[in-house]
């Protein structure tokens, strides 16, 4: 597990990852402190998976958990640090409906609320 401070100054971006899939990348990563939500903002998604999870959690918010990690990579896209989650809940996404004809969009925030962080 990191601390997000610890290796701010090192990491140049934050891939996410759902079930071991890299579905979105962010230049900004935050953990709240005094509860278990990972904040990622700035990025870019690399298909539908957040905006099927976003209407997933609309339609049974207690049946749309998910596992990941976030990976922090430096300058040279090589991973530095990993923090991974289990039972996120997507608490917050701010980002455009994504149309067909493109499945990238940008992603301006991201919260996931989390039972548990390894």
């Amino acid at each position: 597990m990191f601390a997000p401070d610890e290796i701010r100054t090192d990491a140049r971006l934050y891939m996410l990852e759902l079930e071991g899939v890299p579905v979105a990348q962010f230049l900004d990563f935050r953990l709240e402190a005094g509860r278990a939500r990972l904040v990622l903002e700035n990025g870019l998604s690399a298909d539908l998976t957040l905006d099927h999870w976003f209407d997933a959690t609309a339609a049974n918010p207690t049946g749309s958990e998910r596992s990941g990690a976030v990976v922090a990579l430096d300058a040279k896209s090589q991973e530095i640090a990993r923090l991974s989650f289990s039972m996120a809940h997507l608490a917050i996404y701010e980002g455009p409906q994504h149309d067909h004809h493109n499945a990238q969009g940008p992603v301006t925030l991201l919260a996931l609320d989390c039972q548990g962080l390894a």
